[in-house]
């Protein structure tokens, strides 16, 4: 996968650290799926938490863990959104 840089960052395209998604839902396959990929890949972590975009959504972080030490998911109380 190629990635252009953005207007603002000089030098060499770089290729994407992180990955955030917010989904309505979020079963079981959907987590099986994420595991598989980070079973697949060891640069790879996955994290959950309480969604961000919307009402009801959820929160799915992947990242290269060879680039982004951790990463924490957000965990809003319910009445923030």
């Amino acid at each position: 996968m190629t990635v252009s840089p953005t207007r603002d960052t000089p030098g060499p395209p770089r290729a994407r650290a992180r990955f955030t998604a917010a989904p309505y839902n979020l079963g079981d396959e959907d987590r099986s799926h994420v595991s598989s990929l980070v079973e697949a890949d060891p640069r790879l972590g996955a994290s959950y938490g309480s969604g961000w975009y919307g009402y009801g959504t959820k929160q799915v972080l992947l990242w290269r863990r060879d680039r982004i030490t951790a990463v924490v998911a957000a965990d809003l109380p319910k009445n923030a959104l």
